[in-house]
């Protein structure tokens, strides 16, 4: 088995937004507050935003770019994001530890996005790098410790949340996520990985039954199936709320919904609609290089020396892939002019060799006849 296994089929991105894209929380320690009634919004959209707080009242620290119109404050939830969370990742990571390595420096390893799911410091991601062998975090099955383990500062503002997912992927509404506490977590996985013999690509798509990060028809974006599941859910939300979250094709913050549309956001189920719309017509296919991650198990690691109140999450792989799948095509062109001539010459005597003879002969035929005439 070939060594070079990547931590990348492994994605890890942070979460650092305005719970779910959103909802303000309330930061009570900054200086200056302005109280909005939350009468002015649906409760019930706000707390399931919110989980745990007071749900009558928040308060937010906002400049007065805040505000879309001033006379509704319908706030922009873009503009205070940008305002109140670092998109440095020296300001979030205390430490990185890959291989037991203490990293010398987060920023040649996470890569800042805004995504779905807000701001995210995405690792071994190929919306950074165009091939899986550039990217910086690997390792070899021979390794004896194969995790990466992150120290995070812990703030008043934002929380954390933990994705792992293939190199191609983005996190997105359906995602499972992994919440960062200051409870020391371990959580290790299983990676299976696919290979495509080099003739996968010039298949058609509807043999195949799946797409290469290239075939993306978002500029700046390769295909993956959490980008299309976006997309859709973009176009869902733009028919039934006149606005959008977040859309790779569309990045003009005009089209963005302020804090009071959460209600038709709500309202309208999108998460329900857009995986029903994509099971039924199989609007989304799968990435033809999507690696297969398990999850092995989660625990608290009670014989962690932080004793800080850090955020401390550590991601293992729990053993050494054994298995990779290959994806080849069984019949190529090539293979079925071969299979033609192969018939040809069994049943009619022919081969190539006669069919030039034949040929010859047709055009001495032809030059007889022609001569003949002058």
């Amino acid at each position: 088995m070939e060594h070079g296994y990547h931590i990348g089929s492994f994605k890890k991105q942070i979460r650092n937004g305005l719970h779910d894209h959103r909802a303000v929380d309330c930061l009570s320690s900054l200086d200056k507050h302005l109280p909005i009634d939350c009468n002015l919004f649906d409760k019930n959209a706000i707390g399931k935003r919110i989980p745990g707080r007071n749900k009558e009242t928040f308060c937010i620290n906002a400049a007065s770019t805040a505000c879309k119109k001033p006379n509704s404050c319908n706030f922009d939830i873009f503009e205070l994001r940008r305002e109140f969370f670092p998109t440095n990742c020296t300001v979030i990571f205390e430490k990185v530890y890959f291989r037991e390595e203490l990293q010398p420096d987060c920023e040649e390893i996470f890569k800042f996005h805004e995504t779905e799911m807000g701001y995210c410091f995405l690792a071994n991601n190929l919306l950074d790098y165009k091939s899986i062998e550039e990217m910086p975090l690997r390792y070899s099955s021979l390794e004896k410790h194969r995790n990466l383990r992150l120290i995070l500062r812990r703030s008043p503002i934002y929380g954390y949340e933990l994705y792992v997912n293939s190199p191609e992927d983005l996190p997105f509404f359906n995602a499972l996520s992994y919440s960062i506490s200051h409870e020391p977590q371990v959580h290790a996985f299983n990676v299976e990985e696919i290979d495509n013999h080099e003739g996968v690509i010039d298949e058609p798509v509807s043999q195949r039954k799946c797409k290469f990060p290239s075939e993306s028809s978002v500029e700046g974006f390769p295909y993956s199936f959490s980008t299309c599941m976006s997309i859709i859910r973009s176009k869902f939300e733009m028919e039934l709320c006149n606005c959008s979250l977040f859309s790779p094709q569309n990045r003009n913050e005009s089209i963005f919904c302020g804090m009071l549309d959460l209600q038709c956001l709500d309202n309208a189920k999108l998460a329900s609609r857009v995986k029903d719309y994509v099971g039924q017509n199989m609007a989304c296919l799968p990435s033809c290089v999507e690696q297969q991650i398990s999850l092995v198990g989660s625990q608290l690691d009670k014989n962690s020396s932080y004793m800080n109140q850090e955020n401390v999450v550590d991601i293992q792989i729990a053993s050494p892939p054994t298995a990779r799948y290959h994806r080849t095509v069984t019949q190529t062109k090539l293979d079925l002019i071969v299979g033609i001539g192969s018939v040809v010459g069994l049943f009619f005597g022919a081969s190539l060799l006669n069919l030039l003879e034949i040929i010859s002969y047709f055009i001495k035929t032809v030059k007889t006849m022609v001569f003949a005439q002058l």
